[in-house]
């Protein structure tokens, strides 16, 4: 088919991945291992063949999402894969392609997306990608679904930081709004036991603030 590999990451990485590229072609695929973002994200969702439909291919058989599945890949993939929800960050691509999954003829189920967010950090990452959805691109997504504190915060730092871009960096301290669910969430899934526990309010490391102070300033394809 032509494809060369222009990154691959090391075998023995846990989040596997290589990304494939044609001369003739404007963008990349992005071959994963494993769904995006934290597992601990999925621990709800169930079988993910359960929210494919089989469609032939060739001699063999591949597995679509369905639109509302599909549409949850695409926000876990800006928000967390990509640090969009930690860093403010707006892929105009995805909310582009979100909008046109509502629009397709079998639409997004609401109630659907909604069952599947399995805890409150990701509810409001959801939440704010719908917010921005709604803003910037006229979707009617449900008033439950846009009328969080939290979600709208992000969506103002957001147009905040792609209206004046020196504003990114101070508001990155905009993350502690989040950092106790976040931490709550990952001492659950390693610990198998209550998060509700002393240290869930401590400062990040010195390298996760390094990596964030570096991802931030960087220019992302596709990023606002």
């Amino acid at each position: 088919m032509g494809y060369d590999i222009d990154y691959q990451a090391a075998s023995e990485s846990q989040r596997w991945h290589v990304e494939l590229n044609r001369s003739q072609d404007v963008g990349t695929i992005d071959l994963q291992r494993a769904a995006p973002g934290p597992a601990y994200l999925y621990q709800s969702f169930g079988h993910a063949l359960n929210h494919c439909v089989p469609a032939p291919l060739g001699r063999g058989r591949v597995y679509i999402p369905k639109p509302t599945y599909q549409a949850l890949m695409l926000i876990i993939h800006d928000q967390f894969q990509d640090y969009g929800y930690w860093l403010g960050d707006l892929d105009l691509r995805h909310l582009v392609e979100l909008r046109d999954l509502s629009n397709s003829a079998e639409g997004l189920d609401w109630g659907e997306l909604s069952s599947l967010v399995s805890s409150e950090l990701m509810k409001n990452a959801v939440e704010t990608q719908l917010f921005a959805l709604a803003e910037l691109l006229g979707v009617e997504i449900p008033h439950a679904l846009r009328s969080r504190l939290i979600p709208r915060l992000q969506f103002m730092r957001q147009l905040m930081q792609a209206r004046f871009p020196a504003t990114r960096v101070p508001l990155l301290a905009m993350n502690v709004l989040d950092l106790r669910n976040y931490r709550r969430e990952a001492a659950v899934v390693s610990t198998k036991t209550s998060a509700n526990r002393r240290g869930l309010w401590s400062v990040p490391r010195a390298r996760t603030l390094q990596f964030l102070l570096n991802a931030t300033t960087a220019v992302r394809a596709g990023k606002v």
